[in-house]
Parts: C-alpha cells; structure tokens; sequence
C-alpha cells in the first residue's frame, strides 16, 4: 500500500491550493464564505488521512478476535505452479493438458507472482491443489478462493477437473471483456471457487491438477493468492476502508473545486475540477471499482476508462498550470504547446474509447505518451514558477508529483516492464 501512502499525503496539500487560489483570484476576495470552505477543507483532509494510518498502522492479530479455525485457514493450498507463456491463443484445455511437463516453467516453491512479457499471446497456468493438513475444527466443506490480483485482465478462465481427471471440466470466467454478472465472482478481482477440502481429500494423493487461461493484448502480470472466505471478506473490507477514504479525499477536492467555481466563476476552477474529477474517475477505473460499481458491463471499455480519463486529466491540469503559472500577456512556445498538446490529449481520449480491438495497441503507446508529455509540460510550468518565487508553485508540486510517479509506475507495471507489490491495482493515479 505505499502508493496509497503516497496519494493520501499529497492529498494534505489540496485544501492549501484552494486557500491560496481563494487569495490569489482577482474575483474571490468579496465571498468569504469559499475561505471558510477552504479552511474546513483543511482540517477534513488532516484527519481522514491520520484516521486511515492509525487504523493500519495496528492491525488486530487474528488469534485476538472471536475467528474460528475453519475462518482462519483456506482448506485448499496451491504446492505447486508452473507457467506456459508465449502460449497460441488458440489452443484449448485439451492441447494444454496434452502438453508435456517440460514445456512448463515451474516457479520456485512459495513465488505466487506470474508474469508473460509477450503481446497477444496467452498465458497458461498448471496449479497443483493439495488438501490441507489437518487442522483442529477445519470443516470439510469450507470454501476456498483462487484470488487474482489484477482487475484489468481480457479474460480470464478456470479449469478445474470433474470426475476421473480429463474427462469433463469445471469453468469459471471472469475478466474484462465479460460482464460483471458473468463472472464466476463478482468483484474487483477475478475470483474463483476452488474445489472443497473433502473434495481434494477424496482424491488420490489428496491433490488435483487445474489450468488456468489469461489471455492477453500486453504482457500480463499478476499475484495468485489462495483465501479462506472469512480472510477474503476481511482483506476486502480492509481494502475497502482505505481506497475509501483515499477515494473520498479526492471527492473532496473535486466539491470544492466545483464550489469555488459556482461561488467565483473563475476559469481556474474550471480547469482544476475538471482535472480533479477525471484523475478520480482515472483511478477509480485504474483499482477495478468503476467496472464493478460504474459500468459493469463487459468489452473495450473497461480497460481503456483508466487512459481515457487519464488523458483529460493530463489535459486539464496542463491548461490550470498555464493559467496558473504563465504570464496571461506573453503567448511563448510553452503557451502554444500547452494549448496544443491538451487539445491533441482529449482528442486522443476520445479516439482511445472508440478505437477497434486491431488498432488498440498504438493507441494504448500514443496515449501513454501524450500523458507523459502532458505531465512534463505541467512539472516545467510548475518548476519554472517555483523559481520565480511563486509560492503556489511549492504547493502544487507537492500534490502533484507524487502523482505523476505514480502514474508513471503505474503504466509500468501494467504493461509487465517493472514488478511492484500491490502497485498495480492500488494506486490512485
């Protein structure tokens, strides 16, 4: 959680933003009512942030609650797990499990993060599931959740044995390009049931061998990690807590930005609320959240929300540091290329969620680096006003940095060229 960390600081610095632009505007000084909004402001976004870290700073031990064994252990655990990357899209379950054991990269015993550096191909997974030992009050018939940890995936399917191995099989589907109702779980993860742990025990050796199919445009990257249900539930409602008060930091400067902007009619307003709600919109879309609560149906669009937004985000912000930081009188080339550039970045966003499945993957490399070039734009605005001795300039940069290296991480780690813990799918850009 180091980047929510990260967002959640800078978020200390929005409220001052807002005061200085209250003192700052030539239309503001006669309302004193948006003053107050901005000191409030202040104090709100000190203590969601400190609440949040006091909560997870200490987290509660497990043998310390009420939890039952059967609540505290998954009956299933994976012992073994093997990769099949660079895999032709077009092969089925039964080419795969015809495949010789060779052909599979086994990961060292307990690495759970997979990776497929490979564009439009498919990855393969063989997971050995083995019966858990014995543990007091373990039910037979608890569940246990195959959990992967990515939101962002094409699709993703489960093959899990039924009967005498090879026969039939049991699928599960999830995945963006299905709709959320579809899914084997519905949720912000592709979630699987696996097999029960009398099931298993019932099975020669106690173990059973499923496939796991992750077709995908860019290379895949992803955590596979095993819960009981009540531990699923837990880590979700922690999550929740945190992305929650993360998420409603950033609602916050989006209602006060919209405030002063009703209350002064100053195009800077205008500019700061339209960036604020589309890097919301961008993140939300960037956790999983918005496909499963915003548009939950299947397709292109939930995996190109998170550049399209992004893009207006990248725009707007870039035209509120030119008006912010330029001098209105002097049109130098930075003037023009902010003006260009920001046109040229909505335009992209536009093209991005109509684009077809054939020309997706320019698209995806010309908005990564509009954005880039936007928020570099933005950071030499920002830098060469500090220099001048704008006393804004500090504040800004303070909030929007950290935001841009996370951006950058981001897109990184989304496309398989650096791995991050929890980076991916946490980081409200």
């Amino acid at each position: 959680m180091a980047v929510d960390s990260i967002v959640l600081l800078s978020h200390f610095v929005n409220p001052f933003i807002f005061r200085r632009l209250v003192d700052v505007s030539p239309r503001i000084h006669t309302h004193a009512l948006a003053k107050m909004i901005a000191y409030l402001a202040v104090w709100v976004s000190a203590i969601l942030p400190l609440s949040a870290q006091k909560a997870f700073a200490q987290p509660q031990p497990l043998n310390s609650q009420p939890h039952r064994m059967v609540d505290v252990y998954p009956g299933v655990q994976i012992t073994g797990l093997a990769i099949l990357p660079n895999a032709d899209s077009l092969l089925g379950i039964e080419q795969i499990q015809a495949t010789p054991p060779e052909a599979f990269r086994e990961l060292p015993h307990g690495e759970r993060a997979v990776s497929d550096p490979t564009w439009d191909r498919s990855l393969w997974l063989k997971i050995t599931l083995h019966a858990h030992g014995p543990v007091a009050n373990q039910l037979p018939s608890s569940v246990s959740i195959l959990e992967i940890q990515k939101p962002y995936l094409d699709q993703v399917t489960l093959y899990t044995p039924i009967g005498k191995a090879g026969e039939r099989w049991q699928v599960q589907r999830a995945g963006d390009f299905l709709a959320k109702e579809l899914w084997s779980l519905p949720g912000q993860f592709p979630r699987f049931i696996l097999p029960t742990l009398s099931e298993l025990q019932a099975l020669p050796g106690g173990q059973m061998v499923a496939y796991l199919h992750v077709p995908h445009r860019i290379p895949a990257s992803f955590d596979v990690k095993v819960w009981s249900a009540a531990q699923l539930m837990a880590n979700i409602q922690s999550d929740y807590v945190l992305l929650g008060i993360t998420y409603g930091s950033m609602l916050l400067a989006v209602l006060l930005s919209i405030a002063l902007l009703v209350f002064h009619r100053d195009q800077l307003f205008v500019w700061y609320a339209a960036y604020a709600s589309s890097a919301l919109l961008a993140s939300l879309s960037h956790s999983g959240l918005a496909f499963q609560y915003l548009w939950p149906w299947g397709g292109m669009w939930p995996s190109n929300a998170v550049l399209c937004f992004a893009l207006v985000a990248a725009a707007a912000q870039l035209q509120f540091c030119k008006l912010m930081f330029m001098p209105s009188k002097l049109r130098t080339w930075r003037v023009v290329l902010c003006e260009w550039l920001g046109g040229v970045s909505v335009v992209a966003a536009l093209v991005l969620a109509l684009v077809s499945r054939e020309f997706w993957t320019p698209a995806i490399f010309v908005s990564q680096a509009f954005i880039v070039a936007s928020m570099l734009l933005s950071t030499s605005l920002i830098t060469s006003a500090w220099r001048r001795g704008n006393k804004l300039a500090m504040a800004v940069a303070l909030t929007y940095l950290p935001l841009f290296v996370a951006v950058v991480l981001a897109m990184a780690n989304a496309q398989g060229f650096i791995w991050l813990p929890e980076i991916g799918y946490n980081a409200p850009l």
